[in-house]
């Protein structure tokens, strides 16, 4: 197993980002009814799969040690004590069914939208979270959604919709008709959450061609997106860069297709190259039934 590359300064991230992906989640396969539970379900033991990766679980542990050791991590995070932990095969590997739901408290439709919206009182949990638990939901649903192929990413940047209406309906990012400026205020907000130290973005051509993004000390780009790669996973997942294609995608109908070139630079600095196509690609009706066939 890989360790980790870099660490950084970053230690905790801001709650409503992890709160926003997990909305994102939850909206981006609610319309699968029971049958987007098996990737849910995919997900929760691929997100406890990455604590055991990173050393947060000891996985030749006893039971009650893993319970003990996972009650730990979440409640010191803010999360309920009582966790809906089962062990599954030989030896005992954790599992937790409706894990999404357990993150990302109880449910509540707004209006006539039907969307779904965190209502974890505050006052149990905590404006910043450690940033395991960040890079745990990220590897979580990446590997989940891997499972069902190409139609994966589609699925992951209707997710980034959802989590980027979250953002926007919470008042953390304010929305612009000018697409420049929609990316810088993401931008900020992504900084100011603790994602990584700087973001530097520039588009390339011209007409642009290419969406040029600068991490600087990421630690999804130095920890969860290797681990990705090296389990054979083709998605995608950084959530600023999900973003910031949905926000193109929506206001000048481009397509975007990620991860085209991806360059490690010393002292953590990382920069990739997504490649920019005119015209959408809408999650049309065909799309949904093919991923709804793939899934049976």
């Amino acid at each position: 197993m890989p360790k980790r590359i870099v660490d950084t300064e970053h230690k905790s991230i801001d709650r409503v980002a992890v709160d926003a992906l997990l909305v994102g989640i939850r909206n981006g396969l609610g319309y699968l009814g029971k049958e987007g539970e098996p990737i849910l379900e995919k997900m929760g033991d691929r997100m406890l799969e990455y604590l055991t990766m990173v050393g947060e679980v000891k996985s030749h542990s006893k039971p009650e040690e893993i319970r003990q050791s996972l009650q730990e991590l979440f409640t010191s995070n803010g999360y309920p004590k009582e966790i809906p932990l089962k062990f599954k095969g030989s030896p005992p590997t954790p599992s937790m069914p409706d894990f999404i739901n357990y993150l990302g408290g109880t449910r509540k439709e707004d209006g006539d939208h039907k969307k779904d919206y965190l209502t974890q009182s505050k006052a149990d949990g905590k404006a910043q979270v450690d940033w395991v638990i960040y890079e745990m939901v990220i590897y979580g649903m990446s590997r989940g959604l891997d499972s069902i192929g190409a139609q994966g990413q589609i699925l992951t940047n209707r997710i980034a919709g959802g989590m980027l209406d979250y953002l926007v309906e919470n008042g953390r990012i304010e929305p612009s008709d000018d697409p420049e400026v929609f990316l810088q205020r993401m931008g900020d907000f992504f900084l100011k959450a603790g994602f990584a130290d700087k973001i530097v973005k520039e588009f390339e051509g011209s007409p642009p061609n290419a969406l040029v993004l600068t991490y600087y000390h990421s630690r999804y780009h130095m920890n969860v997106l290797p681990r990705l790669r090296d389990a054979g996973n083709l998605l995608y997942s950084c959530p600023p860069c999900l973003a910031a294609g949905s926000i193109l995608r929506r206001s000048r109908g481009t397509r975007i297709v990620y991860d085209v070139e991806i360059r490690v630079l010393p002292e953590g600095e990382v920069v990739l190259r997504h490649k920019i196509y005119p015209g959408g690609e809408s999650f049309s009706e065909e799309q949904a039934q093919e991923t709804s066939r793939l899934m049976k």
